[in-house]
């Protein structure tokens, strides 16, 4: 049987692979984009799709000028500030972010089941604050 297969290939995902029995599509995957798969189909056809999601920082936008929102694929992370200690003391609009020490993100069910965190390092204009922050 022959027929077009469209997958989304998200905007966000730059590394993204299809594989068709296991060799790649014979088009590159571009992001934002739908990757038309065009052939003739056989039972047991297999395809697998891959959308690495690494952990990234995305840059402002207008009325969040000056700021940046830490992304894993479609997933914006908060700082929730009742979970860690020295948060409600430290004045979040100075904090600034080490990129070089964002984790990857982990496994977390604190706040819901199958959850996941990221991990990293800030500094800011009140040092003590952030120290405890970081403790």
């Amino acid at each position: 049987m022959s027929f077009d297969l469209d997958l989304r290939i998200p905007r966000w995902c730059r590394d993204g692979t299809v594989l068709i029995n296991g060799s790649p599509s014979e088009r590159a995957v571009t992001r934002g984009t739908f990757h038309r798969i065009s052939r003739e189909w056989s039972a047991g056809d297999r395809i697998e799709i891959d959308l690495p999601m690494p952990v990234r920082l995305v840059a402002d936008r207008k009325a969040q000028s000056g700021r940046v929102a830490l992304m894993r694929g479609p997933t914006v992370f908060c700082l929730n500030r009742t979970r860690i200690k020295g948060a409600e003391a430290a004045d979040l609009r100075l904090l600034v972010i080490d990129p070089g020490s964002v984790s990857t993100a982990a496994p977390d069910d604190s706040v819901h089941p199958d959850g996941r965190k990221i991990e990293l390092r800030a500094w800011g204009a009140d040092a003590e604050a952030l120290s405890r922050l970081q403790s």
